[in-house]
């Protein structure tokens, strides 16, 4: 995973404000977790139904294709202003 798992939150509090960080981060996590027991079962159930993966790699892709432009909307409308202590950033290294 990299800096992807410490990045997250610090991603999220950057897009939304950390206002609601709580409940936003909550509904990250949820799906993470939601798609990490669905989609191991999806991909093994698409395999002993087709006997091939391809399926699930077209569902698969079809589902990047429109997360990724929601994503970058996402940043493109973000929380832009500079990191502050007084706001409590996360992103600000003390």
């Amino acid at each position: 995973h990299g800096m992807m798992v410490p990045l997250r939150p610090i991603i999220a509090g950057r897009l939304f404000g950390i206002g609601n960080l709580g409940s936003i981060w909550g509904a990250i996590d949820g799906a993470v977790v939601a798609t990490g027991v669905v989609g191991p079962i999806y991909m093994g159930w698409t395999f002993d139904t087709f006997g091939t993966y391809v399926p699930s790699f077209y569902i698969l892709a079809a589902i990047l294709s429109t997360a990724i432009p929601t994503v970058s909307v996402a940043f493109k409308r973000g929380n832009n202003s500079k990191p502050s202590i007084e706001k409590g950033d996360p992103t600000v290294n003390v």
